[in-house]
């Protein structure tokens, strides 16, 4: 299958970029060109690809897999500029009202783990018009009005929990804590948040581009069981055979923000990477024997 990747060599996109390149689908990835670039698939490179992206290559791929997504605009742009393609996009939890809750912006729905169809925010741009993101500053910056333009066009969502993998930003702070074996606060220790590994994240969109089926479904994307903030620093801690001396930080309680992604794993055949093998594929090789002396 012919595929476009609209960022393609990022943490998120560059990872789909391989595994679709590695299940022999023909990949193409649209990007500024900054960023080195995924070997295995072809490359084009434009100053039009800075986010949001409203312009786009002269090419019709079978799918369209749009890894950058801010707003209305840049969707909508995307599914004119393709419209004989089927497109996917990356959403967010940060749809869910539960989320406007945990930043004190709304009410708290009732708990439990989110499916496809809990109920959204109804504050939008939480951040703001002018949102601080990885790409920089970005106006309107908000992932309602994404899914609003792509399921309109019959696309597909995919709302992801958080991701983690090599180069994750949060993750490298919590190894360079545990190296300087000193006591360690953990904010919101109780607190649960779904994360996901960014391998899953590029098999879980692998499965969407084969399925025909999956255009017009939202579909959530974690792990199956959600730990609390600390459980996860102990797992982290066991997996990189270091020491952990923890201090839950005492904060107000927040509602937890756990998805459900049991239709992904029903409808397209998901299986997640257990999450002690997904962190000691990415903590292994850093730990050196002096390091855990």
């Amino acid at each position: 299958m012919n595929v476009l990747v609209i960022g393609g060599t990022g943490f998120v996109s560059g990872a789909i970029s391989r595994a679709l390149s590695r299940r022999g689908h023909e990949v193409s990835a649209y990007h500024r060109g900054i960023t080195r670039g995924v070997p295995e698939v072809r490359h084009i490179c434009s100053p039009d690809a800075a986010i949001p992206v409203m312009r786009f290559p002269d090419v019709q791929p079978d799918v369209v897999v749009h890894a950058v997504p801010v707003g209305d605009a840049d969707a909508r742009a995307a599914i004119a500029a393709f419209p004989h393609s089927r497109v996917a996009t990356l959403s967010s939890g940060d749809v869910y009202k539960v989320y406007g809750a945990v930043l004190g912006l709304e009410e708290a729905p009732p708990s439990g783990a989110l499916d496809e169809d809990a109920p959204l925010r109804t504050v939008e741009y939480p951040h703001g018009r002018s949102a601080q993101t990885p790409w920089g500053v970005l106006r309107d910056y908000e992932k309602l009005h994404v899914e609003r333009a792509i399921l309109g066009a019959s696309g597909t969502v995919l709302r992801l929990a958080k991701v983690y993998g090599r180069g994750d930003r949060h993750l490298e702070r919590w190894l360079e804590a545990l190296q300087l074996k000193k006591p360690i606060g953990v904010e919101r220790a109780h607190w649960r948040w779904t994360h996901v590994f960014v391998e899953d994240v590029a098999q879980a969109v692998a499965l969407m581009v084969e399925n025909p089926g999956s255009a017009g479904r939202v579909y959530n994307l974690g792990e199956a069981r959600t730990p609390t903030q600390l459980e996860r620093f102990e797992l982290l801690a066991r997996v990189a055979g270091l020491p952990l001396e923890a201090s839950p930080v005492v904060e107000s309680p927040v509602p937890d923000l756990v998805l459900d992604s049991s239709r992904i794993r029903r409808e397209l055949g998901f299986v997640e990477t257990p999450s002690e093998v997904a962190l000691r594929r990415l903590v292994g090789p850093r730990i050196s024997p002096a390091d855990q002396s």
